[in-house]
């Protein structure tokens, strides 16, 4: 359990055997610990053979850190949300 008292054991889900914490539930817990922190996403590719982002995280105390996700066409779930 974290500190805010988010418990990313409940959301975990299985995919080809392993455990996967969706970014919904990524996103909950950082806005669950740190409700200030700052999230910018970019896309840095769409075409036909998919989907490229980047998302730097800031958080106020000037913590960084910058993930990066790519999805194809057929992909299980959506991969562009808004």
């Amino acid at each position: 359990m974290s500190e805010g008292g988010f418990d990313p054991a409940k959301y975990l889900i299985s995919i080809k055997g392993k455990d996967y914490l969706p970014v919904a539930a990524r996103l909950l817990w950082l806005r669950t610990d740190h409700p200030d922190a700052c999230v910018e996403t970019e896309v840095l590719r769409d075409d036909e053979s998919g989907v490229l982002f980047k998302a730097p995280v800031t958080l106020p105390s000037g913590a960084k850190a910058t993930g990066h996700a790519q999805e194809s066409p057929s992909a299980q779930y959506p991969y562009i949300e808004t």
